[in-house]
Protein backbone atom coordinates (compact mmCIF):
# COMPACT_ATOMS: atom_id res chain seq x y z
CA UNK A 1 0.00 0.00 0.00
CA UNK A 2 1.42 3.63 -0.15
CA UNK A 3 -1.49 6.02 -0.17
CA UNK A 4 1.16 9.11 -0.96
CA UNK A 5 1.00 8.04 -4.38
CA UNK A 6 -2.38 7.47 -4.05
CA UNK A 7 -1.95 4.00 -5.11
CA UNK A 8 -3.53 0.74 -2.43
CA UNK A 9 -2.15 -2.46 -3.62
CA UNK A 10 -3.02 -6.54 -2.76
CA UNK A 11 -0.84 -9.13 -4.53
CA UNK A 12 -2.68 -12.35 -4.04
CA UNK A 13 -3.42 -14.79 -5.00
CA UNK A 14 -22.28 -17.20 -3.89
CA UNK A 15 -21.13 -17.42 -0.40
CA UNK A 16 -23.87 -19.91 1.31
CA UNK A 17 -24.24 -17.25 4.31
CA UNK A 18 -24.24 -13.95 4.80
CA UNK A 19 -25.52 -11.09 7.70
CA UNK A 20 -27.79 -10.42 4.97
CA UNK A 21 -28.86 -7.83 2.09
CA UNK A 22 -27.27 -4.18 3.44
CA UNK A 23 -30.23 -1.45 2.95
CA UNK A 24 -29.03 1.46 1.16
CA UNK A 25 -30.98 4.25 -0.73
CA UNK A 26 -31.17 4.13 -4.14
CA UNK A 27 -28.03 5.75 -6.35
CA UNK A 28 -28.73 7.60 -9.03
CA UNK A 29 -27.59 7.28 -12.64
CA UNK A 30 -25.03 8.88 -13.88
CA UNK A 31 -24.69 8.14 -17.44
CA UNK A 32 -22.21 10.98 -18.33
CA UNK A 33 -19.90 9.39 -15.90
CA UNK A 34 -20.35 6.50 -17.48
CA UNK A 35 -19.98 7.96 -20.93
CA UNK A 36 -16.72 9.69 -20.11
CA UNK A 37 -15.11 6.02 -18.69
CA UNK A 38 -15.93 4.09 -21.14
CA UNK A 39 -14.51 6.94 -23.61
CA UNK A 40 -11.22 6.84 -21.36
CA UNK A 41 -10.77 3.39 -21.50
CA UNK A 42 -11.68 2.76 -25.22
CA UNK A 43 -13.59 0.72 -27.65
CA UNK A 44 -12.89 -2.75 -26.50
CA UNK A 45 -14.42 -2.14 -23.31
CA UNK A 46 -18.28 -2.71 -21.90
CA UNK A 47 -20.23 -1.39 -18.85
CA UNK A 48 -21.98 -4.18 -16.69
CA UNK A 49 -23.94 -1.82 -13.74
CA UNK A 50 -24.82 -3.91 -10.78
CA UNK A 51 -27.20 -2.16 -7.73
CA UNK A 52 -23.45 -0.79 -6.13
CA UNK A 53 -20.82 -0.82 -8.77
CA UNK A 54 -19.78 0.02 -12.62
CA UNK A 55 -17.88 -2.77 -13.60
CA UNK A 56 -16.42 -2.02 -17.11
CA UNK A 57 -14.58 -4.86 -19.15
CA UNK A 58 -12.82 -5.47 -21.90
CA UNK A 59 -13.71 -9.24 -22.64
CA UNK A 60 -16.11 -12.06 -21.75
CA UNK A 61 -19.57 -10.44 -20.31
CA UNK A 62 -20.65 -13.45 -18.41
CA UNK A 63 -17.41 -13.30 -16.08
CA UNK A 64 -17.83 -9.63 -15.80
CA UNK A 65 -21.52 -10.37 -14.67
CA UNK A 66 -20.02 -12.90 -12.32
CA UNK A 67 -17.64 -10.50 -10.54
CA UNK A 68 -20.28 -7.81 -10.27
CA UNK A 69 -22.53 -10.63 -8.61
CA UNK A 70 -19.33 -11.28 -5.99
CA UNK A 71 -18.93 -7.29 -5.49
CA UNK A 72 -22.61 -6.82 -4.24
CA UNK A 73 -21.77 -9.90 -1.62
CA UNK A 74 -18.62 -8.13 -1.07
CA UNK A 75 -20.90 -5.07 -0.39
CA UNK A 76 -23.64 -6.82 1.84
CA UNK A 77 -20.88 -8.49 4.07
CA UNK A 78 -19.07 -5.06 4.53
CA UNK A 79 -22.05 -3.28 4.84
CA UNK A 80 -24.25 -6.36 7.08
CA UNK A 81 -21.23 -6.83 9.27
CA UNK A 82 -20.11 -2.87 10.22
CA UNK A 83 -24.00 -2.27 10.96
CA UNK A 84 -23.72 -5.67 13.28
CA UNK A 85 -20.66 -4.42 15.36
CA UNK A 86 -21.62 -1.23 15.21
CA UNK A 87 -18.85 0.46 13.37
CA UNK A 88 -20.70 3.78 12.11
CA UNK A 89 -20.30 3.14 7.97
CA UNK A 90 -22.06 6.05 5.83
CA UNK A 91 -24.22 5.06 2.87
CA UNK A 92 -22.37 4.64 -0.71
CA UNK A 93 -23.00 8.20 -2.72
CA UNK A 94 -22.71 6.88 -5.75
CA UNK A 95 -21.64 3.52 -7.85
CA UNK A 96 -17.93 2.51 -6.99
CA UNK A 97 -16.03 1.76 -10.27
CA UNK A 98 -14.52 -1.70 -11.00
CA UNK A 99 -12.39 -1.99 -14.02
CA UNK A 100 -12.00 -6.00 -15.41
CA UNK A 101 -8.83 -6.97 -17.59
CA UNK A 102 -9.33 -10.00 -19.33
CA UNK A 103 -5.54 -10.86 -19.19
CA UNK A 104 -2.49 -9.92 -17.32
CA UNK A 105 -0.34 -7.89 -19.76
CA UNK A 106 -3.43 -5.72 -20.68
CA UNK A 107 -3.87 -4.97 -16.62
CA UNK A 108 -0.07 -4.19 -16.24
CA UNK A 109 -0.49 -1.73 -19.21
CA UNK A 110 -3.36 -0.08 -17.54
CA UNK A 111 -1.94 0.44 -14.30
CA UNK A 112 1.14 1.55 -15.35
CA UNK A 113 -0.58 4.18 -17.42
CA UNK A 114 -3.38 5.11 -15.24
CA UNK A 115 -1.51 4.71 -12.02
CA UNK A 116 1.91 4.99 -12.68
CA UNK A 117 2.09 1.94 -11.27
CA UNK A 118 5.43 0.17 -12.44
CA UNK A 119 5.91 -3.15 -10.08
CA UNK A 120 4.61 -6.33 -11.47
CA UNK A 121 3.81 -8.07 -8.72
CA UNK A 122 0.57 -7.05 -7.45
CA UNK A 123 -2.59 -9.03 -8.71
CA UNK A 124 -5.21 -6.46 -8.33
CA UNK A 125 -5.37 -3.22 -6.72
CA UNK A 126 -7.65 -0.08 -5.07
CA UNK A 127 -6.22 2.97 -6.19
CA UNK A 128 -7.46 5.85 -3.89
CA UNK A 129 -6.59 8.48 -6.50
CA UNK A 130 -8.87 7.58 -9.40
CA UNK A 131 -10.86 5.53 -6.34
CA UNK A 132 -11.22 2.78 -8.57
CA UNK A 133 -10.25 -1.40 -8.17
CA UNK A 134 -8.54 -3.12 -11.49
CA UNK A 135 -7.58 -6.43 -11.96
CA UNK A 136 -7.20 -8.99 -14.11
CA UNK A 137 -8.88 -13.05 -14.70
CA UNK A 138 -6.11 -15.03 -13.10
CA UNK A 139 -6.74 -18.20 -15.95
CA UNK A 140 -4.27 -15.80 -17.65
CA UNK A 141 -1.68 -15.82 -15.10
CA UNK A 142 1.68 -16.73 -15.55
CA UNK A 143 0.99 -20.28 -13.04
CA UNK A 144 -1.77 -20.88 -14.75
CA UNK A 145 -0.41 -20.89 -17.94
CA UNK A 146 1.75 -23.50 -17.18
CA UNK A 147 -0.61 -25.52 -15.51
CA UNK A 148 -2.60 -25.22 -19.08
CA UNK A 149 0.16 -26.29 -20.70
CA UNK A 150 0.69 -29.44 -18.68
CA UNK A 151 -3.13 -29.97 -19.39
CA UNK A 152 -2.49 -29.84 -23.06
CA UNK A 153 0.26 -32.07 -22.75
CA UNK A 154 -1.91 -34.65 -21.09
CA UNK A 155 -4.64 -34.36 -23.61
CA UNK A 156 -2.29 -35.04 -26.68
CA UNK A 157 -1.16 -38.37 -24.80
CA UNK A 158 -4.49 -39.47 -24.14
CA UNK A 159 -5.43 -38.29 -27.89
CA UNK A 160 -2.07 -40.62 -28.97
CA UNK A 161 -3.44 -43.25 -26.66
CA UNK A 162 -7.14 -43.55 -27.95
CA UNK A 163 -5.81 -43.77 -31.69
CA UNK A 164 -3.53 -46.22 -31.20
CA UNK A 165 -6.62 -48.43 -29.86
CA UNK A 166 -8.67 -47.77 -32.26
CA UNK A 167 -6.14 -48.66 -34.65
CA UNK A 168 -6.03 -52.23 -33.46
CA UNK A 169 -7.54 -54.02 -36.09
CA UNK A 170 -5.43 -57.25 -36.23
CA UNK A 171 -5.41 -59.37 -33.19
CA UNK A 172 -3.97 -57.92 -30.30
CA UNK A 173 -2.54 -59.83 -27.14
CA UNK A 174 -4.76 -59.18 -24.14
CA UNK A 175 -2.33 -58.41 -22.16
CA UNK A 176 -1.45 -55.42 -24.82
CA UNK A 177 -4.81 -54.56 -24.53
CA UNK A 178 -4.87 -54.05 -20.72
CA UNK A 179 -1.64 -51.96 -20.74
CA UNK A 180 -3.20 -49.32 -23.19
CA UNK A 181 -6.49 -49.34 -20.64
CA UNK A 182 -4.55 -48.70 -18.15
CA UNK A 183 -2.49 -45.81 -19.16
CA UNK A 184 -5.42 -44.19 -20.61
CA UNK A 185 -7.21 -44.50 -17.55
CA UNK A 186 -4.19 -43.45 -15.38
CA UNK A 187 -3.96 -40.56 -17.72
CA UNK A 188 -7.44 -39.44 -17.98
CA UNK A 189 -7.15 -39.63 -13.91
CA UNK A 190 -4.18 -37.00 -13.94
CA UNK A 191 -6.33 -34.75 -16.86
CA UNK A 192 -9.20 -34.50 -14.56
CA UNK A 193 -6.85 -33.75 -11.63
CA UNK A 194 -5.31 -31.46 -13.49
CA UNK A 195 -8.55 -29.66 -14.23
CA UNK A 196 -10.06 -29.62 -10.70
CA UNK A 197 -6.85 -27.80 -9.75
CA UNK A 198 -7.27 -25.55 -12.51
CA UNK A 199 -10.64 -25.03 -11.55
CA UNK A 200 -9.77 -24.38 -7.94
CA UNK A 201 -6.96 -21.99 -8.10
CA UNK A 202 -8.67 -19.73 -10.39
CA UNK A 203 -11.79 -19.56 -8.22
CA UNK A 204 -9.86 -18.98 -5.33
CA UNK A 205 -7.87 -16.49 -6.78
CA UNK A 206 -10.21 -14.33 -8.62
CA UNK A 207 -12.36 -14.35 -5.60
CA UNK A 208 -10.28 -13.53 -3.09
CA UNK A 209 -8.87 -10.76 -4.96
CA UNK A 210 -12.44 -9.42 -5.66
CA UNK A 211 -13.77 -9.41 -2.35
CA UNK A 212 -10.03 -8.24 -0.84
CA UNK A 213 -10.09 -5.07 -3.24
CA UNK A 214 -14.00 -4.44 -2.93
CA UNK A 215 -13.36 -4.16 0.82
CA UNK A 216 -10.56 -1.61 0.23
CA UNK A 217 -12.32 0.38 -2.09
CA UNK A 218 -15.86 0.37 0.43
CA UNK A 219 -13.84 1.56 3.29
CA UNK A 220 -12.71 4.31 1.68
CA UNK A 221 -16.21 5.29 0.48
CA UNK A 222 -18.01 4.72 3.35
CA UNK A 223 -16.44 6.84 5.54
CA UNK A 224 -14.38 3.69 7.39
CA UNK A 225 -11.28 5.39 6.19
CA UNK A 226 -10.14 8.50 4.92
CA UNK A 227 -8.78 8.58 0.99
CA UNK A 228 -5.36 10.45 0.86
CA UNK A 229 -4.21 10.05 4.57
CA UNK A 230 -1.14 7.30 5.07
CA UNK A 231 -2.90 4.64 6.82
CA UNK A 232 -0.92 1.74 8.48
CA UNK A 233 -0.29 -1.52 6.50
CA UNK A 234 -1.72 -3.62 9.09
CA UNK A 235 -4.75 -2.06 10.03
CA UNK A 236 -5.62 -1.04 6.12
CA UNK A 237 -4.45 -4.58 4.77
CA UNK A 238 -5.81 -6.20 7.99
CA UNK A 239 -8.96 -5.09 7.12
CA UNK A 240 -9.14 -6.18 3.55
CA UNK A 241 -7.53 -9.85 4.21
CA UNK A 242 -10.21 -10.44 6.76
CA UNK A 243 -13.37 -10.25 4.05
CA UNK A 244 -11.13 -12.30 1.38
CA UNK A 245 -13.33 -14.56 0.55
CA UNK A 246 -11.33 -18.69 -0.14
CA UNK A 247 -14.19 -20.65 -0.35
CA UNK A 248 -17.26 -19.64 -2.69
CA UNK A 249 -19.56 -22.40 -0.82
CA UNK A 250 -18.90 -20.75 2.34
CA UNK A 251 -19.36 -17.71 4.13
CA UNK A 252 -16.76 -14.75 4.49
CA UNK A 253 -15.40 -11.85 6.47
CA UNK A 254 -14.86 -10.72 9.67
CA UNK A 255 -14.71 -13.26 12.11
CA UNK A 256 -14.70 -15.98 9.38
CA UNK A 257 -11.62 -18.36 8.71
CA UNK A 258 -9.14 -17.62 5.68
CA UNK A 259 -7.42 -20.83 5.51
CA UNK A 260 -4.53 -19.39 2.97
CA UNK A 261 -3.78 -16.29 5.65
CA UNK A 262 -3.97 -18.84 8.56
CA UNK A 263 -1.45 -21.50 6.89
CA UNK A 264 1.19 -19.06 6.09
CA UNK A 265 0.76 -17.44 9.46
CA UNK A 266 1.39 -20.44 11.54
CA UNK A 267 4.26 -21.84 9.83
CA UNK A 268 6.25 -18.66 10.43
CA UNK A 269 5.05 -18.73 13.89
CA UNK A 270 6.65 -22.16 14.21
CA UNK A 271 9.33 -21.16 11.98
CA UNK A 272 9.95 -18.61 14.43
CA UNK A 273 9.98 -16.33 10.97
CA UNK A 274 7.85 -13.49 12.49
CA UNK A 275 8.04 -9.82 12.02
CA UNK A 276 8.25 -8.44 15.20
CA UNK A 277 5.42 -6.17 16.43
CA UNK A 278 7.37 -3.17 17.51
CA UNK A 279 8.36 -3.32 14.04
CA UNK A 280 4.97 -4.45 12.28
CA UNK A 281 2.79 -2.06 13.35
CA UNK A 282 5.03 0.75 11.52
CA UNK A 283 5.42 -0.27 8.20
CA UNK A 284 3.21 1.50 5.58
CA UNK A 285 4.89 0.39 2.25
CA UNK A 286 5.78 -3.50 1.81
CA UNK A 287 6.42 -3.07 -1.75
CA UNK A 288 10.31 -2.74 -1.26
CA UNK A 289 10.08 -6.48 0.72
CA UNK A 290 10.88 -9.51 -1.21
CA UNK A 291 7.70 -11.19 -2.57
CA UNK A 292 8.17 -14.23 0.27
CA UNK A 293 7.95 -11.60 2.94
CA UNK A 294 4.93 -10.29 1.00
CA UNK A 295 3.06 -12.61 1.62
CA UNK A 296 4.07 -12.95 5.66
CA UNK A 297 3.26 -9.78 5.80
CA UNK A 298 -0.27 -10.04 4.78
CA UNK A 299 -0.77 -12.86 6.86
CA UNK A 300 0.39 -10.78 9.99
CA UNK A 301 -1.80 -8.08 9.02
CA UNK A 302 -4.69 -10.97 8.72
CA UNK A 303 -3.74 -12.36 12.09
CA UNK A 304 -3.21 -8.98 13.72
CA UNK A 305 -6.14 -7.26 12.78
CA UNK A 306 -8.43 -10.75 13.75
CA UNK A 307 -6.73 -10.34 16.96
CA UNK A 308 -7.50 -6.93 18.19
CA UNK A 309 -11.23 -7.04 16.38
CA UNK A 310 -11.65 -10.41 19.02
CA UNK A 311 -10.09 -9.16 21.69
CA UNK A 312 -9.65 -5.46 21.52
CA UNK A 313 -12.91 -4.66 19.21
CA UNK A 314 -13.97 -0.97 21.01
CA UNK A 315 -9.97 0.23 20.58
CA UNK A 316 -10.12 -1.12 16.91
CA UNK A 317 -12.72 0.66 16.04
CA UNK A 318 -11.91 4.20 18.37
CA UNK A 319 -8.19 3.64 16.55
CA UNK A 320 -9.91 4.10 13.22
CA UNK A 321 -11.61 7.05 14.53
CA UNK A 322 -8.38 8.21 16.18
CA UNK A 323 -6.48 8.04 13.42
CA UNK A 324 -9.05 9.44 10.93
CA UNK A 325 -9.50 12.78 13.17
CA UNK A 326 -4.97 12.63 13.77
CA UNK A 327 -3.21 11.23 11.40
CA UNK A 328 0.65 10.02 12.71
CA UNK A 329 3.75 9.09 10.57
CA UNK A 330 7.25 8.07 11.13
CA UNK A 331 8.51 5.00 12.99
CA UNK A 332 8.16 6.26 16.39
CA UNK A 333 4.72 8.42 16.11
CA UNK A 334 3.27 5.25 14.80
CA UNK A 335 4.57 3.35 17.70
CA UNK A 336 3.27 6.17 20.29
CA UNK A 337 -0.02 5.80 18.42
CA UNK A 338 -0.48 1.70 18.54
CA UNK A 339 0.52 2.05 22.73
CA UNK A 340 -1.82 4.53 23.28
CA UNK A 341 -4.68 2.87 21.19
CA UNK A 342 -3.89 -0.76 22.72
CA UNK A 343 -1.46 -0.86 25.14
CA UNK A 344 2.47 -1.43 25.92
CA UNK A 345 3.92 -3.08 22.27
CA UNK A 346 5.39 -5.95 24.24
CA UNK A 347 2.18 -6.79 26.24
CA UNK A 348 0.28 -6.62 23.10
CA UNK A 349 2.77 -9.22 21.37
CA UNK A 350 2.84 -11.66 24.46
CA UNK A 351 -0.94 -11.86 24.14
CA UNK A 352 -0.98 -11.95 20.28
CA UNK A 353 1.61 -14.77 20.20
CA UNK A 354 -0.18 -16.92 22.47
CA UNK A 355 -3.43 -16.55 20.46
CA UNK A 356 -1.33 -17.21 17.24
CA UNK A 357 -0.05 -20.37 19.01
CA UNK A 358 -3.54 -21.51 19.11
CA UNK A 359 -4.87 -20.59 16.33
CA UNK A 360 -6.98 -23.25 14.62
CA UNK A 361 -9.90 -23.18 11.94
CA UNK A 362 -12.59 -21.06 13.70
CA UNK A 363 -15.74 -19.07 12.65
CA UNK A 364 -17.65 -16.80 14.54
CA UNK A 365 -19.02 -18.27 17.95
CA UNK A 366 -23.19 -17.62 18.28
Amino acid sequence: MNQKTSVMLIATVSLAASVGRAESPPLRDEPQRRHRILQELGPKFSLHATDHFLVFFDRQRDWAIQRGRLLEKSYNQFYGMMHEVGWPVRPLRHRLVCILLHDRARFVEYARTTDQLTEHWPNGYYSSGTNRIAFYNDATAEPLRKLAAQLRGRQTQLDQLYLRLQGMHAPVRPVERANLDARIRTLQRQLDSLHRTQWLVVERANASKATHEAVHQLAFNSGLQQRGLAYPFWMVEGLATNFEAQDLNRPFGLGFDNPARRTVLRSAVRRNEMVPLEQFVVIVDPRKAAEAHRNLLYAEAWGLFRYLFEHHRPQLMQSFRSYATKPVEGGDALRRWFTDSFGPIDAVQARWMRYLGELRAFSPQP
